[in-house]
């Protein structure tokens, strides 16, 4: 029996039978259409993308950092010490007071505000070999299998060589997070040339690091109207106590290596002049004065010189009595010390029922114990010992002080009757020469100071040495590969949702036109 055609074509029409391959022409036809709507809407998602990219890539934060290699030159840098023995710290080099005024000389409060610029500011201790010694101990150490000899033999080696590795070098940063504002990379560099060079002026104009810690006395230690107001006794007084301190200063000074080598202005004046001509000056200048005044009994008050010698010998001997008190109780600490019992050298007794291995004898936990405690001892022992020393000297000059001032009060008691006038004069006359001598003296004397310190402590007038180039790396928030590939991303489904929305349009046209809803 034969299939009705009607009822083939109504088959056909609802595909169910049908073998025709699916065509896409009519798709294509459909987006040849809407070609351009098409190139419109492509044309404004880049130019979106092109303006979304730019204000990205320009409004993200980029962080600058700009660095700057150093060393410190002077004396005792590795050791964290400043040359006159005080504690060094790399955080001095951005104090406050250091950055306030770079801050200011810069004018750089048309960039940011102070508290941000001390917050960007900080240094950095670099040794690239100090770094690798690290990692090469760190590797050793970590390793399960080591016994505590090993693990302490080990660490006794790091530390030799983390000495022997010191180093004084540093690198200065400013680190900054950046939208519009941006500091020239000149001002950058200057900036950080200036933290140093303040430091360094600050460190050794203000604070006297860069020089010898020895008491020098100025020209401001002799006062011209308390001397020429004072009684003559106690002029020529002042004038010897002056002099015995600057003779404790070149003794100190003697002390500084190759010190006696060093030559002063074109009269080539040395160390050993300095305390030739000191002695003499007192030997031949101002004693002969003290004895003309006691043997005279030359007085612009008499009353005052006694009160003046008792006051001077009550303190002298006051302090006399304090040294010697401290001498005593140090040697009584030093007897004490030396009578404990050896703890060390003591058995060490086994709890009841305690197992000890034969490697860990007495002999050789008493060894271990006399290892570890032997240098605190000798070091103790030592500075005891040199206190002691020390204080034994101070003790025979204060005794010497005493003798000198007691006797000089004696004499000027047993003087009876006033000097004339010529001798008034002419104790007066030498005691304003002696007195410029003195001056003289002070000036010559801190001048060779300031000499021997800038020689031996800093001998290019440099406290620190620039060994790495100006460096500026910034780091954007927003990379620009970044940005390409969200550009990338966006025109890439843009490719696909334009050519897909067209063919919705189209579809949706035409299910709700006329023509549609008759064919269904």
């Amino acid at each position: 029996m034969r299939d009705n055609p009607t009822m083939l074509e109504e088959r056909d029409d609802l595909g169910t039978e049908t073998d025709e391959p699916v065509s896409l022409q009519p798709v294509l036809r459909t987006l040849w259409s809407y070609r351009r709507t098409m190139q419109i809407a492509l044309a404004a998602v880049i130019l979106c993308c092109v303006v979304a990219a730019l204000f990205a890539y320009g409004w993200a934060p980029r962080e600058r950092l700009a660095s700057l290699g150093f060393q410190l030159a002077f004396e005792g840098a590795d050791r964290g010490e400043y040359p006159n023995g005080t504690k060094f710290s790399s955080a001095e080099i951005v104090s406050t007071p250091v950055l306030a005024e770079v801050f200011k000389a810069n004018d750089l409060q048309r960039y940011t505000d102070f508290a941000k610029f001390k917050d960007a500011v900080f240094v950095l201790q670099t040794n690239r070999d100090l770094e690798m010694l690290s990692y090469e101990y760190t590797a050793k150490l970590s390793d399960s299998k080591l016994g505590p000899v090993d693990r302490s033999r080990l660490e006794e080696e790091f530390r030799k060589k983390r000495e022997s590795l010191s180093s004084a070098g540093f690198s200065l940063n400013i680190r900054r997070n950046e939208r519009l504002v941006t500091i020239p990379d000149a001002l950058l560099s200057k900036l950080l040339q200036d933290t140093l060079s303040t430091w360094a002026s600050q460190t050794a104009a203000k604070k006297g690091a860069l020089r010898y810690n020895i008491p020098v006395l100025s020209r401001n230690a002799l006062q011209k109207d308390f001397f020429a107001s004072e009684d003559y006794i106690i002029s020529a007084d002042l004038l010897r106590t002056k002099i015995e301190r600057m003779l404790k200063t070149v003794v100190l000074m003697g002390e500084i290596p190759g010190a006696a080598a060093v030559r002063m202005n074109a009269e080539q004046v040395g160390l050993a002049d300095l305390r030739a001509n000191l002695e003499d000056l007192n030997r031949f200048k101002v004693e002969p004065l003290i004895s003309i005044i006691r043997s005279s009994g030359l007085s612009k008050n008499p009353t005052r010189i006694g009160e003046y010698f008792e006051g001077r010998l009550f303190e002298t001997q006051l302090a006399a009595t304090e040294t010697d008190q401290r001498i005593k109780s140090m040697l009584d600490a030093l007897r004490g010390y030396e009578q404990q019992p050896n703890v060390a050298s003591a058995p060490a007794a086994a709890a009841p029922g305690s197992a000890v291995t034969p490697q860990l004898s007495e002999s050789f936990i008493d060894k271990l114990v006399q290892m570890s405690t032997q240098s605190i001892d000798v070091d103790y022992r030592q500075n005891l010992t040199k206190r002691i020393i020390d204080d034994g000297a101070i003790l025979a000059e204060l005794k010497r002080q005493a003798d000198y001032y007691e006797a000089m009060r004696k004499s000027f008691l047993s003087v009876t009757g006033r000097a004339d006038s010529t001798i008034a004069a002419d104790v007066s006359k030498r005691l304003g020469q002696a007195y410029d001598e003195v001056a003289r003296s002070l000036d010559q004397v801190q001048a060779f100071y300031a000499l021997i310190s800038q020689q031996n402590l800093n001998p290019d007038a440099v406290v620190y040495t620039v060994t790495a180039p100006f460096l500026v790396r910034t780091t954007r928030g927003l990379s620009l590969s970044t940005v390409l590939l969200y550009v990338f991303v966006v025109l890439l489904i843009s490719l696909i949702v334009v050519p897909l929305a067209c063919l919705a349009h189209d579809y949706f046209r035409h299910w709700i036109s006329p023509t549609r809803k008759h064919a269904v």
